[in-house]
């Protein structure tokens, strides 16, 4: 696995006596926040090695740790020949960590390297590359300021370079072209790819940061990105992007809040804006679990945090080009030492995104890509919602929230969370309930999380 999650925090409130009196009880749940996203590399100006939690070393060659990159795809592997299998490897020579991976598919057109991953990481930056789904990354870092202390000021500039090689991996999703004469004629839907724009995407990145580092609050993090029409780039664009969290103890329980914000300009392509349930998607394309069609999730409403971070939204998945958001969650923790850990909360979440006119109207709906959605989960309108309603019924909100409860069980560095969104603010765009009833605004959804701890938060 290569999959990486920086926790924001993992300390457990309980003293000796109560862990004791509650080794018995309710460990179904972990505390841990995660406030990035899963990935094996931040693409924003940082060219991390990938974190996995089980790293091993043979014995004649113990300076070199491996790991197995295995996942679900029928591109790379048809459907009915499994998987995409590879090796990851790191290795730290000098003041250089190097890290490389390699995997094919099994079957079908599996025969060429469905991943080709390499990074050099450095005390002070590091570069990397990867040609992951049919689409390929590059990323330089300088570290301008470097973090000395918890309470620190941190400053990465870098530049960096995503296109897409390969349009069978491009999803797609509806669009609609309105006719001059609408709404007295029915728009026509029209397929377009869905999260990703062609071309190329070069930009140059900053990220500052300051706070306890990436697993510990408070913390606050502003990320930007400029992107240049130079040597090859297609799209010319500005985007920011700009997170705090903080988190503290009230009695016996533990609450965290975080508020964010984004934007992104008319001419930004689509993978540089944002999804409003969470991670955008370059962050997302990173996650070979995720991502791949026939992924190993993929018919599992999986929530990626990060961005306006409405996790009720998951299978609707609204895009935007600006939100703000504020999202909180109270809850009480527990552990045992076995190892296991255990955390059960309430949430809520709200996010504002300005620009969208609502209602909709014919000369409005999707200019420029200003919202997607699912095109099979639009509201009825006049005729068929599949493409032949007319856009003057459709109201697209500028307001979202949601709110619900969360369960979360951990096993020293791995942890899994179940979220039940129990109220959507907008139930036409919400995530199926679980009872497969209509869409309300009271009623049980839930997705999946996977988390796994640094070594340093597991206890180990």
């Amino acid at each position: 696995m290569s999959a990486s999650i920086p926790a924001l925090y993992s300390s457990i409130s309980a003293s000796r006596a109560r862990r004791r009196r509650l080794r018995v009880g309710w460990i179904i749940a972990c505390a841990v926040w995660t406030g990035t996203a899963y990935a094996q590399y931040p693409t924003e100006g940082t060219a991390a090695l990938p974190y996995a939690p089980y790293w091993w070393s043979p014995q004649r060659l113990e300076e070199i740790q491996f790991v197995p990159l295995l996942w679900f795809n029928d591109i790379d592997g048809s459907s009915g020949s499994c998987c995409v299998i590879g090796l990851g490897a790191r290795n730290e020579l000098g003041p250089a960590t190097l890290w490389w991976g390699i995997a094919f598919g099994t079957g079908g057109e599996g025969g060429q390297p469905a991943a080709i991953e390499g990074a050099v990481e450095l005390s002070n930056g590091g570069i990397s590359f990867r040609h992951l789904h049919g689409r390929n990354g590059f990323d330089a870092r300088y570290e301008v300021i470097a973090r000395r202390s918890d309470s620190a000021l941190s400053l990465s500039l870098g530049v960096g370079s995503v296109w897409v090689d390969d349009p069978r991996y491009l999803e797609t999703v509806i669009m609609f072209e309105c006719p001059s004469n609408a709404p007295s004629a029915p728009c026509e839907e029209r397929p377009v790819p869905y999260t990703w724009s062609e071309g190329r995407d070069d930009a140059i990145t900053a990220v500052a940061e300051w706070g306890r580092g990436v697993r510990k609050a408070p913390l606050f993090t502003v990320t930007t990105a400029v992107g240049l029409k130079v040597a090859g780039g297609e799209h010319e664009y500005l985007r920011g992007e700009a997170t705090s969290i903080l988190a503290g103890n009230l009695r016996s329980a533990r609450w965290w809040a975080r508020l964010a914000g984004g934007w992104a300009s008319n001419r930004a392509p689509q993978q540089r804006r944002f999804l409003l349930q969470g991670a955008d998607a370059i962050t997302q394309w990173l996650n070979p679990y995720l991502a791949a069609r026939g992924a190993l999730f993929q018919d599992v409403p999986y929530f990626v945090q990060g961005g306006p971070h409405l996790r009720a939204y998951v299978e609707t998945q609204p895009m935007v080009k600006s939100y703000l958001g504020l999202s909180g969650e109270l809850s009480r923790e527990a552990s045992h030492p076995s190892g296991f850990r255990g955390r059960l909360g309430v949430f809520g979440e709200a996010a504002w995104t300005p620009g969208i006119p609502s209602p909709v109207g014919p000369a409005d709906l999707n200019p420029n890509g200003d919202l997607l959605f699912d095109w099979q989960q639009l509201p009825e309108g006049v005729g068929n919602a599949q493409g032949q309603f007319r856009a003057s019924v459709l109201q697209i909100p500028s307001v979202w929230a949601d709110a619900g409860i969360t369960a979360t069980g951990a096993y020293k560095r791995i942890a899994v969370m179940f979220s039940f969104p129990l109220w959507v603010s907008e139930p036409s765009f919400g995530s199926d309930p679980l009872t497969g009833d209509e869409r309300k605004a009271f009623a049980i959804r839930w997705n999946l999380t996977v988390i796994f701890f640094p070594s340093s938060e597991s206890g180990e």
